[in-house]
């Protein structure tokens, strides 16, 4: 006697077909490669320090030879205790006498000047008397240290050769990242391509096997072995889509361009 066989589980669309994917043509790993140096922070950070380097070097050999300089500059300054005359007085007698009880007065033959008066000097006339200006050139030969200023520039060499390998190292790093990404991307795609393949033929098997058992030629067993065939062809390709589109995901990461979700 034949039994009603349970309908097939039926396996909803995977919300990843909502996720946008480029095609994989369009993500060769030379062409990731080169978007990748322009893009990645860590390419960009090397880059920055190895003209950092660079420049450190031009200074340090820039310290080993004479220094030409000129330098000129103009002054004034103000005192507000500052004075200055405003005037003189003149002595008509330089002192006295006594001759016989009688005092004379001693006077030259002619008035003369015997002292002066002063008062606050004005603001613009103490800048105008204390104003001043110098110009010099200056010539400065790195003699005494000499080796020190060498040695600086023999270390910023080497900084330079240590950004160029870091930076050389680095990418070869990533260049090496993304043809592993790519390749994994590929399997990753000839799985799924495999994974729908075998549900179709899973799922035409199946159909056959509901159409024998309608007619008798097929058990409940035999019917619900294909049943359950079919059912592991969807969650397996449920989950090579989910790899798929993971692998695709870490190959677009590389290009530095942000991730479309």
């Amino acid at each position: 006697m034949n039994m009603d066989a349970a309908a097939p589980f039926e396996v909803d669309e995977p919300p990843v077909d909502q996720i946008p994917i480029e095609n994989i043509a369009d993500l060769q790993p030379e062409a990731v490669y080169a978007l990748a140096l322009a893009n990645l922070p860590q390419q960009r950070v090397n880059e920055f320090k190895l003209k950092a380097a660079q420049k450190n070097a031009d200074v340090a050999k820039a310290g080993l030879y004479p220094t030409f300089s000129a330098f000129g500059n103009i002054g004034t300054l103000y005192n507000n205790l500052g004075t200055e005359i405003t005037g003189s007085y003149l002595v008509s007698s330089i002192g006295q006498v006594n001759v016989g009880g009688t005092n004379y007065i001693v006077a030259p033959s002619a008035p003369f000047n015997i002292g002066n008066t002063y008062g606050k000097e004005a603001f613009f006339s103490q800048l105008n008397s204390n104003f001043g200006q110098s110009v010099g050139i200056s010539l400065s030969v790195p003699i005494f240290n000499g080796g020190s200023l060498r040695s600086n520039w023999q270390i910023a060499k080497l900084n330079i050769k240590s950004a160029e390998l870091q930076k050389e190292s680095d990418n070869q790093t990533l260049k090496q990242n993304i043809y592993q990404a790519y390749n994994s991307a590929v399997v990753a795609l000839e799985k799924f391509n495999a994974s729908k393949k075998n549900v179709d033929a899973s799922q035409r098997s199946y159909d056959f096997s509901e159409k024998r058992y309608a007619v008798g030629m097929l058990s409940t067993i035999e019917l619900i072995t294909n049943q359950n065939s079919l059912l592991s062809a969807k969650l397996q390709y449920v989950q090579d889509q989910f790899d798929y589109v993971f692998k695709m995901k870490v190959l677009e990461f590389y290009k530095g361009q942000g991730l479309k979700l």
